[in-house]
């Protein structure tokens, strides 16, 4: 299975990173590793979470918000 992430979601993500990286060493890191995580559940189960819109999904992280 392909993937891809909108130019304004890797936006954000870059931000996020820094915003938890700022608050505290290491949480950029793991929030990072949350990301991955959530890509990587997505990938493999891709039919697991609902329609957001049209044909997109949606998966939200288990930790960060």
């Amino acid at each position: 299975m392909t993937y891809s992430i909108h130019p304004e979601a890797r936006e954000e993500f870059k931000r996020a990173f820094a915003r938890y990286e700022t608050n505290e060493e290491g949480l950029g890191d793991r929030f990072s590793n949350e990301f991955y995580a959530a890509l990587d559940r997505m990938v493999s189960f891709p039919q697991s979470w609902p329609v957001f819109e049209k044909d997109e999904r949606r998966v939200l992280f288990n930790i960060f918000p």
